[in-house]
């Protein structure tokens, strides 16, 4: 397969699972999933990502899962590991405050989720975490900011989740069109 087949296909297969199986995610997958976060452009090269991660092996995954929302809870403990990925909101080099940081930590997970896919994994991005937690539970600094938490594992079946949540796992996949979102000239002028 070809370098552009490849990577289509990976974005393609990329989704956020909400089921997980019970398999164990090993420090060195973790690894190759920091590598490709790691390895994400970013504004100046600054690289303000950190990631705070827990195997279901780690002594401190309760830690993790106890920042997680009751909501994400009820499905992310399946999941191999879980990781609060953590921002620098300042500039190292002057300072100064850094505006892109948020979009930094999302390419560096978008990288980690399409080599994840890659793995054989998935990668779930929640907002639903309690970031005041993450701060007191791991110590972050005041200029650092938790951005998301993520699990991930092995996908699962969809029918070990609540029943509410499983309409998404199973339903279409559904995107807006590229017709809503590609704008040329003007605001929502068309392409």
């Amino acid at each position: 397969m070809d370098k552009e087949t490849a990577i289509k296909s990976l974005i393609a297969e990329r989704k956020s699972y909400r089921a997980f199986t019970d398999q164990s995610i090993t420090r060195e997958q973790l690894g190759e999933l920091l590598y490709a976060a790691h390895m994400a452009a970013s504004c100046f090269n600054e690289q303000p990502w950190r990631f705070i991660c827990a195997t279901k092996q780690d002594e401190h995954y309760p830690r993790v899962f106890d920042c997680l929302n009751d909501w994400n809870q009820q499905w992310a403990g399946a999941a191999g590991a879980l990781i609060i990925t953590v921002a620098a909101t300042r500039f190292a080099k002057n300072s100064k405050p850094n505006r892109f940081y948020m979009h930094d930590v999302g390419l560096a997970t978008s990288q980690m989720s399409l080599r994840a896919v890659a793995m054989g994994l998935a990668v779930h991005p929640m907002a639903g975490f309690h970031s005041d937690k993450a701060r007191q539970n791991f110590h972050i600094p005041d200029d650092f900011e938790p951005v998301t938490a993520l699990a991930i594992g092995y996908p699962g079946d969809p029918n070990n989740l609540p029943e509410d949540m499983r309409s998404s796992e199973t339903g279409p996949r559904d995107r807006r069109p590229l017709s809503d979102v590609w704008f040329g000239g003007d605001w929502q002028q068309s392409y």
